[in-house]
């Protein structure tokens, strides 16, 4: 599962970042359609329009309509091409439309523009999981667990994108220090 950005920049008002973390909890929740629906109504609030954009393409995507996904990545970053979550948004959807080449172009992008960005990594240790370099996905992992602040949260465990390696010793140690990061609030 593509992480989606937290709470939101500070140019945002409090409503269009309560909101946006609203859509962003219910698409990590897989409740895409009523993510879909909070993400509609953050395209009223003008410095979440590419957030809004970038929730409704995951949600699409994962809903089987991964060109309607692309379609509204593309809106996202045209509204913001220096917005990292819009650049791997459209990396998420191109990779599951079989673009892998254009899908390692625009997460190097997002790793130029947000290179202390725990999700740009965290999207990357899925992606390289889907593919199935388990070398790959431990090392943009263990980067993303390095970077995330305490309680942003991040339950390894319970992400599908990561299950091939849920029972790996490499796995389990980054989950707990994940998770121990967490408890730090």
């Amino acid at each position: 599962m593509t992480v989606v950005a937290d709470e939101g920049r500070a140019t945002g008002d409090a409503a269009g970042g309560a909101l946006f973390e609203s859509a962003r909890r219910l698409y990590i929740a897989r409740q895409y359609d009523d993510a879909l629906k909070a993400a509609q109504q953050l395209l009223a609030y003008e410095a979440f329009v590419a957030r809004a954009y970038s929730v409704r393409a995951l949600c699409l995507t994962e809903m089987g309509m991964a060109a309607e996904g692309l379609a509204a990545a593309e809106a996202a970053v045209a509204t913001d091409a220096r917005d990292a979550v819009a650049i791997t948004s459209r990396a998420f959807c191109r990779h599951r439309l079989g673009d892998d080449a254009g899908a390692e172009k625009d997460y190097a992008a997002a790793l130029a523009l947000a290179p202390g960005d725990f999700r740009v990594y965290y999207n990357l240790a899925c992606y390289w999981s889907e593919r199935g370099d388990e070398a790959r996905c431990r090392e943009y992992l263990a980067r993303a667990v390095d970077l995330v602040p305490p309680a942003s949260g991040m339950p390894l465990a319970e992400d599908a994108d990561l299950a091939r390696y849920h029972q790996r010793e490499w796995f389990r140690e980054l989950s707990a220090r994940a998770k121990a990061k967490d408890l730090r609030k």
